[in-house]
């Protein structure tokens, strides 16, 4: 009976979220769990209060427990990719990201990694990123056109 009951609030939380009904979607997922306990409950929860509540030690530590739990889920990558993103750690994010790409296709990992934009190289590797050279060089070459 609960089983039941936890897998319509799961889904009800995800349409929820498709829906950017994020409170909506952080109840249904607290209820679910409290039901019955479930990595992609535990997952996406922790994807709501990370965004809504801004509490990262708590949610990285739900994705984590979800991702130990189903490790070949590209779900369970995403949530906590996006986390570790809003959390500051952009790199290891991205990471994650990409690493649940290769376990299978998922739309809202694209859809993440497309909205961060893809860097180029700089143009002169020996220097920083950062440095007056690479940044204004490529700002020049980006305006002509030749990068």
């Amino acid at each position: 009976m609960y089983h039941d009951e936890a897998e319509q609030l799961i889904a009800k939380g995800k349409e929820a979220l498709e829906n950017d009904h994020e409170y909506l979607a952080l109840t249904c997922f607290e209820q679910a769990i409290r039901m019955e306990w479930s990595p992609v409950a535990c997952s996406t929860l922790a994807y709501c209060k990370a965004k809504l509540k801004g509490n990262y030690p708590e949610a990285l530590l739900l994705a984590r427990k979800a991702l130990d739990a189903e490790p070949d889920n590209p779900v369970h990558h995403g949530n906590l990719g996006r986390i570790l993103i809003m959390s500051g750690e952009v790199e290891e994010g991205i990471g994650m990201l990409r690493q649940g790409l290769r376990l299978g296709e998922n739309i809202d990992i694209v859809k993440e990694l497309e909205s961060l934009g893809i860097r180029k190289p700089p143009i002169f590797k020996k220097l920083a990123r950062s440095h007056p050279l690479n940044k204004y060089t490529g700002l020049l070459l980006a305006r002509l056109g030749l990068r």
